[in-house]
């Protein structure tokens, strides 16, 4: 499983794993890796009430940015296309 597909499964985790709702294999697998990955630690901190005010105003940048270069590749193809 490549590192984006694992955090898709994380963060689709981590309701769960917040409200003790996961396996202890699956617990396992998501405290490992909250061990190695800062994205998934933050929204993990972010649905916990961890984070601080500057953490969530830099990851609300950060989301942002991304969306925004996603949509110039989808419109650089879509030209393409055309």
């Amino acid at each position: 499983m490549n590192d984006q597909t694992k955090c898709s499964v994380v963060r689709d985790l981590l309701p769960n794993y917040i409200e003790n709702l996961t396996s202890e294999a699956t617990s396992a697998f998501v405290s490992e890796h909250l061990a190695e990955c800062e994205a998934c630690r933050a929204v993990h901190r972010a649905m916990t009430g961890q984070l601080s005010k500057e953490e969530i105003s830099t990851q609300a940048m950060v989301s942002h940015m991304k969306r925004q270069r996603k949509l110039r590749r989808l419109r650089a193809w879509a030209a393409a296309l055309a």
